[in-house]
């Protein structure tokens, strides 16, 4: 993975005032040893407390997780504007006379 200047800098600016992830137990479900520095989602990650110590699984557990949540959201919000698309009441208006084979007669 290419990891760009400002990514680089912020997890060297935790492990500076932190130390090593592995230094650290992870704070995910496993409570093994961390291995990596995961950025608190929701945070602009330019604070080093804005990450918390984490094994691979775990960190990849929780982005997931949020990466799911956030789909949701945007699925949640492209349904409300499918609903309220003149495409979309088109295609209810269109809808009854396809199924009863009418073709595309209003």
């Amino acid at each position: 993975m290419k990891y760009d200047a400002a990514y680089r800098r912020r997890h060297e600016r935790v492990r500076s005032a932190r130390g090593k992830a592995s230094w650290h137990a992870c704070v995910g479900s496993c409570g093994g040893q961390a291995k990596e520095w995961a950025q608190i989602h929701g945070k602009d990650g330019e604070s080093p407390d804005d990450y918390q110590p984490m094994c691979w699984k775990c960190h990849q557990k929780y982005d997931n997780r949020w990466n799911a949540e956030e789909r949701a959201k945007v699925s949640a919000s492209m349904k409300l504007v499918w609903a309220n698309s003149p495409e979309r009441k088109e295609a209810m208006r269109l809808k009854p006379h396809r199924l009863r084979g009418g073709g595309n007669k209003p």
